[in-house]
Formats: C-alpha cells, sequence, structure tokens
C-alpha cells in the first residue's frame, strides 16, 4: 500500500503538470481555452479521483495501525 499511495502521488503530482502546460499553451497563444477545455475538466476530474483513492488509502492504513493497536493476541 505505502509503494501504491506514492505512486498515486506521483501521478497527482504529472496531472498536475499536464495541467499547467495546458494552461501554458493558452498563455503563449498556442492553444485556444475552448480547444483544450475539455482536457483542463478531463485532468481537474483525474487529479480530484487520484486525491480521493489517496485519502481513502490513508484512512484505511491509519485504521489498520489502530485495529493492530487495541486487539492484543491471546496468550497460550
Amino acid at each position: 500500500n505505502a509503494d501504491f499511495h506514492r505512486f498515486l502521488r506521483i501521478a497527482k503530482g504529472s496531472c498536475g503538470e499536464v495541467r499547467n502546460c495546458l494552461l501554458f499553451s493558452i498563455k503563449i497563444n498556442y492553444c485556444s481555452t475552448e480547444e483544450i477545455s475539455d482536457s483542463l475538466e478531463l485532468s481537474k476530474a483525474l487529479s480530484k479521483q487520484i486525491g480521493a483513492m489517496m485519502k481513502y488509502l490513508r484512512q484505511k492504513i491509519m485504521d489498520k495501525k489502530h485495529t493492530s493497536k487495541t486487539i492484543r493476541p491471546l496468550n497460550p
């Protein structure tokens, strides 16, 4: 899970880089806002989905740590 969470962080950063490049392409008049508006919206949606998955995994890890501290093995 730790590796997967790290890969998600990298993916979220890459998604932000793509969005930044799209916005920069508008700024330098390489593309119009209309041409890339769908791509911008998709990158925002993907970033939110990745963020939600990261939050879910963090919560799952915290729950697992909490559970392992409260449940003690029986002594034979």
